[in-house]
């Protein structure tokens, strides 16, 4: 639902962090691969690296690993995946403020793997992991998954938010990392947008139906 006011905007962001942290939930098979090859959680520094994340499925038989980096470039497999169909979302570069495990997200409601309302449920039957490989899960990736039950890796006890995010279903925009000083998001023929945006490139995306 579009947000009708910044301060509905703000309301919705601190719902989502809020429910931000490691996963809460049982292991499965692919959070046991997916920990073997997620970032391990400190702070180490990621000069020269890009954000890569990864989304571990099991869908009709097949151990598919669907990937993005956050600039587009290729990336090989990594040894714990050997054997498995990996393959790079189609686009593979991520819009501004869509982050590299949103975009996986996003493509996955593309492609009819998860629903709006069914999240859970699709998410279990696919035994859906989302890891990042060089990286902590931010506090409203992190805290969007946790809210549908998707398993994901790593995430801080208290993930750090990031100045921009937008929603991977409803391709809402939101700017700030505390408080939220822009939101915009594409309605029906119209945006609906409230704050100002003091520099860059932010903006609302398509949503999926």
């Amino acid at each position: 639902m579009a947000k009708g006011s910044l301060a509905e905007a703000q309301t919705a962001a601190d719902n989502r962090r809020n429910s931000a942290g490691p996963w809460g939930g049982g292991e499965t098979t692919n959070l046991a691969i997916g920990l073997k090859i997620a970032h391990s959680g400190g702070e180490a520094a990621r000069e020269g690296q890009t954000t890569v994340s990864v989304a571990l499925m099991t869908y009709q038989g097949r151990n598919i690993a669907y990937y993005v980096s956050q600039d587009g470039s290729e990336v090989g497999t990594p040894n714990a995946l050997q054997g498995w169909d990996w393959m790079p979302i189609p686009g593979k570069r991520s819009a501004t403020g869509l982050h590299a495990e949103m975009a996986l997200i996003r493509h996955l409601f593309s492609i009819n793997l998860l629903s709006q309302g069914n999240e859970a449920q699709g998410a279990q039957a696919l035994d859906l992991v989302v890891i990042c490989l060089n990286a902590n899960v931010c506090g409203d990736c992190s805290g969007w998954m946790n809210a549908h039950s998707i398993a994901h890796c790593p995430a801080l006890a208290t993930p750090k938010t990031s100045a921009n995010w937008v929603h991977p279903r409803t391709g809402a925009a939101y700017r700030g990392p505390k408080n939220v000083s822009y939101y915009t998001k594409q309605v029906g023929g119209g945006i609906n947008s409230f704050g100002e945006l003091p520099s860059g490139s932010l903006g609302s995306i398509s949503p999926i139906k």
